[in-house]
């Protein structure tokens, strides 16, 4: 594709104008970008360049294809090989990678969540963002309600974003081009003001920039998360998997010599045993001996890996008294801060927030559902005042506001009726 788009426009970065074809049929050929630029050198070079990237990228795959083919090939012959500074190096660099690789694993998917925040909320507020807040949503509230049940549908879910992003990317890309707004409209029938509530309007190139790049960035999140880190990530939130991650996490002296054992594999010349020390003195001579001897590099590898593991310790024992602490005060903090924000925004669709943790604070066992019950209705809220924010919703057409009563029949001064907000004027809905 890359090539054929390369031929085509160096024919048309040629001096043929007249020759050259405009338009097939309706469509211009402009929008093919089939054009000749002011200056068609930098377009073709761009392209030519852009086309290279992704040969560099094929030729690897083969030969590294290629590559497994011969050594799957190749026929297995013991042989010992004497332990150097370049193997510790490579060992060293494997037990980073894995390090860095479970990492990774376990917080990328943080990562993503907080896109979906930015996705969310960055630049105008339109309906394909509200779908994103809806998908997240959606899997907070399955995660909290049935957690077995979200762990299965993890995957599908991540197919799914995958899938949604790639079709909003689509969608506002093309219409982009001269016709594609009179398609839309058209098709489906809507105003340019409701297809720009959709998020289907024309930007300036610098606007269509930013409002691709986000969702570019979230995509390539999601692949990262869906292909590298969410077999991983599913390993280590097994239940069954937990009270094994305990055990090795234990601080005991047991968990110290395995991680010993760790950096005897980074450095096997200093973490050999007896019999294979014999083994060693009888099969190689004084100049291998000499080499298998510890380097500067393996002493200082060595250190740093156990002050590593006792960081590692100190900061596990830390993290287990922080969520003791939490266990023990959760309730009362969440309870807390869910009246804290009922009372910043006095409304009825607060109210029901008030009421549910006004009967789990006393009582235990219905703690669980006002939290599940909670979780849902902010959920219903977000959306909701999401919605009211598009363009097509008209606060003037649900406002309304209660007649004036006669001077004698209420208690109230006039100037206290003129400054009410039942009588000033029509009433936002929002304000309820």
């Amino acid at each position: 594709y890359g090539l054929s788009l390369c031929s085509l426009q160096y024919v048309w970065g040629m001096d043929l104008e007249p020759e050259l074809p405009m338009k097939i049929g309706f469509m211009s050929l402009a929008q093919l970008g089939l054009v000749r630029a002011q200056y068609p050198c930098l377009n073709l070079g761009a392209m030519l360049l852009c086309t290279l990237t992704f040969w560099l990228l094929l030729r690897q795959f083969v030969q590294e294809k290629l590559l497994k083919k011969r050594e799957s090939a190749a026929v297995l012959v013991e042989v010992r090989v004497t332990e150097t500074d370049g193997s510790r190096r490579q060992s060293l660099l494997k037990v980073l990678g894995e390090l860095v690789m479970g990492f990774y694993a376990k917080y990328w998917i943080y990562i993503c969540a907080g896109m979906f925040i930015v996705v969310s909320f960055a630049g105008k507020l339109v309906v394909y963002k509200i779908v994103y807040m809806l998908l997240f949503l959606l899997c907070l509230n399955l995660f909290q309600v049935c957690y077995t049940l979200w762990r299965k549908l993890l995957k599908v879910f991540w197919w799914l974003v995958v899938a949604y992003t790639m079709l909003v990317l689509i969608a506002v890309y093309t219409f982009q081009f001269e016709d594609f707004p009179m398609y839309w409209r058209n098709f489906t029938q809507f105003t340019d003001a409701q297809l720009g509530d959709l998020g289907l309007e024309q930007f300036s190139v610098s606007e269509l920039f930013s409002n691709i790049l986000i969702p570019g960035f979230f995509l390539l999140a999601c692949i990262l998360q869906l292909h590298y880190c969410h077999r991983p990530f599913m390993h280590l939130t097994d239940l069954a998997h937990i009270a094994t991650a305990q055990d090795e996490h234990q601080p005991s002296r047991g968990s110290h010599v395995t991680r010993c054992q760790t950096v005897g594999e980074v450095n096997p010349a200093v973490s050999l045993d007896d019999d294979d020390e014999e083994e060693e003195e009888e099969n190689v001579d004084t100049a291998s001996t000499e080499e298998a001897a510890p380097s500067k590099w393996s002493l200082v590898v060595e250190r740093l890996m156990v002050l590593y593991w006792k960081f590692s310790d100190t900061l596990h024992r830390l993290q287990t008294f922080l969520w003791r602490l939490l266990e023990l005060h959760i309730v009362k903090l969440v309870a807390l801060y869910t009246v804290w924000v009922a009372l910043q925004e006095v409304s009825v669709m607060n109210f029901l927030l008030v009421a549910l943790w006004a009967l789990a604070t006393p009582f235990f066992r219905f703690r669980h559902m006002a939290s599940c019950l909670s979780t849902i209705w902010v959920s219903v809220i977000i959306v909701c005042k999401m919605l009211y924010q598009l363009n097509i919703v008209s606060p003037e057409e649900y406002s309304t506001n209660c007649t004036q009563p006669y001077a004698n029949s209420t208690n109230m001064e006039d100037e206290e009726l003129l400054n009410s907000t039942l009588y000033r004027g029509p009433v936002d809905p929002a304000n309820w």
